[in-house]
Formats: C-alpha cells, structure tokens, sequence
C-alpha cells in the first residue's frame, strides 16, 4: 500500500504543477498550516475486561507502552481555483475552488496508532449560493489494534497469543453533495451520498467491507453569532468476503446498517473568540442472521461522543468524551465490545497565507 501512497502523492504533485504552471487558468488562493499536540485515553478502544486482564494478556496491547497516549498531529491545506477549467466550462464558466488537505498524527506510547490521510475537495459554484461537492478521502494502512487471526487459528489449532496479529486497513471514501440556500445564504441545506472501501490486511481481508451511504445537513445562523448544524446519515455496509471460502468467513457475516446523528452548536463571543458543543451519535446494527455467528448475530450498539471546544486568536481548545454500549443475545459480546475514552487536544494555527 506505501508504493500506492507515494504513487498517488507523486500523480497529485504533477497535476498540481501542470494547473499551476498555467495560471492563467488556475490561480492558488491560501496555504494553510496547523499544529496539535494532545492525550487519548485509551486510543485502542480497549474494554473495561480487556485492559482489567492486561496482566494476563499484554499481547492485547501489540507494540503499545500503556493503555493511553500522547499525540502530536500536523495539518497542511492548500487552496487553488478556476474559472476557466474543466468544471468551469461545464457550469458556465463558474468558479472551481480546489482544496488539498494532507493531516500526520504521531502517537508517543502506541507507535502503531500513528498515521496520515488525504482528503481532496472540489467546490464548484452554481450561482445564487449554490454548491455541487466532489470529497475524497484516503486514509492507508491504519492500525486498529491486536486481533485473533481465527484462520491461523483453524490450521494451527493455536488458540493463545500466537493467534493474535497487528490488524491495518486501508480507507478510501468518496462523496457527491449539493447545497442550496434556505430562507437566507446563511441558512443552508446540503444532501449527497457516498461510497467508502475498506480494505484489510492479508489476516484480515474477512473485514472487508463496502459502504453506501445516503447524508443530509442543515445550518442555521442565529444573530449573526449563532450557528446551529444539525446531520444526518445512513449507511449500508456489505461484507463482501462472507463465504470467500476461508475459515473465517464461514459462519460470520459483518455487514451492519449504521444511521448517523450529528447536532453542532457554535457561537462567536467578539471577532478572536468562539466556542461551541457537538453531540455525534451512531447507532449501528449487524445484519447477520446466523445464529452460530455469536460475535455479530443480533448486536448493535450506541456510540456517542460529547465534545466541547474554545478558540481564541489562533489557538483552539477541545475535550472529547465517547463511551459505545453494545447489546448483544451474549454477555460477553457486550463486555467486550463496550468502551469508553476521552481526548484532550490543543491546536494553534501556524498560520493562512493569501497566495
């Protein structure tokens, strides 16, 4: 997946330098940078059982030095935009604004945690504050934390720590939206729809999944101070290895249906200040249907995390707070799916420069 990577940074640094190298078609607008340092309590999603039985089982921990950890993250965006590209031709000559995100988060006691994404965005105006919305996302070789790898398990008939691996995937999502103005430009509704591939390493390509999903979201600006976002998905993922022919696959199917509930409140105190609270909520439920499927059959869970945030100049503040239930026929799949953690983050802006 790295040559991948640098395939992909290569093929965007070219298109970069053949649109600006014309600049009579395509002009920079910013550069922007900014820098995090903070704390995630438990970045594994380790389960009340799970970190009680470290003593026993440290392997659960992989490479890490303790449950939580320190992190320091770096993010760099530039902006660029058209009235004469592609894009700009088709709508009329509107204006196309191309934004480049590329975000490296480095975690301290839980090395593996560490990783980086792209995210590439195409606003292209309609007119009348109107917006159609390529997003790209790409997130590779994530770690998620130490799994059983039931397939070693099958040929080896090992069931202890040997059978447990370091388990990455790959993330790439895309997405189409519109965005119309309500009564006003500042109250705005968007909808779209998306597709996301989640692709896991050799252990664990019975994870694999495809995801479909429908979003809306309405903005309101209360005062001119005030702003109120409320969001809503729906999402269908398909297991697509279910009955691959492996050992894994055989009676377990991880497809699941997730609706997505997002409410943020933000306000702006003067000109340098702001704050604001965001309540993000999934509810997501397994589809399978095999009763023998013990660790997915009938099983859903909540999952919400309480966040509170305050900017001054450019320095931001932000807590965190997510805790997931799960419900489950067994027991010992709620004991071991339910988690809590909270992250404490710090993040100054380095700074926007009007290119």
């Amino acid at each position: 997946m790295r040559n991948l990577i640098i395939k992909y940074l290569l093929f965007i640094s070219f298109i970069f330098g053949v649109l600006l190298s014309n600049k009579s078609v395509y002009k920079p607008l910013s550069l922007n940078t900014s820098f995090s340092i903070g704390y995630d309590s438990n970045p594994l999603r380790l389960s009340s059982n799970e970190i009680n039985d470290l003593l026993d089982r440290p392997y659960l921990l992989g490479g890490a030095s303790s449950i939580h950890s320190r992190f320091i993250q770096y993010n760099i965006g530039f902006k660029f935009f058209s009235k004469k590209g592609l894009l700009s031709r088709i709508f009329k000559n509107k204006k196309t604004i191309f934004d480049f995100k590329f975000s490296d988060k480095t975690h301290f006691n839980n090395k593996s945690k560490s990783s980086y994404n792209i995210l590439f965005k195409i606003d292209q105006q309609l007119g009348n504050y109107r917006h159609f919305y390529i997003d790209y996302f790409l997130m590779p070789s994530f770690y998620l934390r130490e799994y059983e790898d039931l397939d070693y398990v099958f040929d080896t008939e090992d069931m202890y720590y040997e059978a447990y691996r370091s388990c990455y995937f790959d993330i790439e999502k895309i997405s189409f939206s519109y965005q119309a103005p309500l009564k006003n430009r500042d109250s705005k509704i968007k909808v779209g729809l998306s597709y996301e591939r989640q692709l896991f390493d050799k252990y664990f390509t019975e994870f694999d999944l495809n995801i479909m999903g429908l979003f809306g979201q309405i903005s309101f600006l209360n005062d001119g101070k005030g702003r109120l976002m409320l969001y809503y998905s729906y999402e269908d993922a398909d297991n697509f290895r279910y009955l691959d022919g492996s050992f894994s696959t055989l009676n377990m199917d991880r497809s699941y249906i997730q609706k997505r509930l997002k409410l943020s409140l933000s306000r702006s105190s003067d000109s340098n200040k702001s704050y604001g609270a965001i309540m993000d909520s999934y509810y997501r439920y397994n589809s399978s249907d095999i009763y023998s499927d013990e660790l997915h059959y009938k099983r859903s869970h909540n999952d919400i995390t309480l966040s509170l945030w305050y900017k001054f100049d450019k320095h931001k503040i932000t807590f965190s707070n997510r805790r997931r239930t799960t419900t489950s026929p067994r027991d010992w799949v709620n004991n071991l799916k339910t988690f809590k953690r909270y992250t404490l983050t710090y993040t100054v802006s380095l700074g926007k420069v009007r290119l």
